[in-house]
């Protein structure tokens, strides 16, 4: 809390302060919690379990070719120096 000179600060507006202060982020949370319950729509299990799938394909394929890359520049960087020896 910064105190500014020529402010008077009572203790009863350090505890509006603080109050409001814990109001505000009780209320931040009462109000995400109703959100998550009414605003949000959830996937059924089946497109859950679609979803899931397709990006543990997509992952296992991506680090497929991430390997792939790794190995062509492994063996092009072997030539490359095995030549200039």
């Amino acid at each position: 809390m910064r105190f500014v000179v020529g402010t008077k600060f009572t203790q009863s507006t350090v505890n509006s302060k603080q109050y409001q202060t814990v109001n505000s982020i009780s209320s931040f949370f009462s109000k995400s919690l109703e959100e998550m319950r009414t605003a949000v729509t959830w996937p059924t299990y089946s497109e859950l379990q679609s979803n899931s799938l397709l990006v543990l394909v997509s992952s296992l394929l991506f680090a497929l070719v991430i390997w792939g890359i790794d190995i062509v520049f492994e063996n092009l960087m072997r030539l490359v120096y095995s030549s200039a020896a």
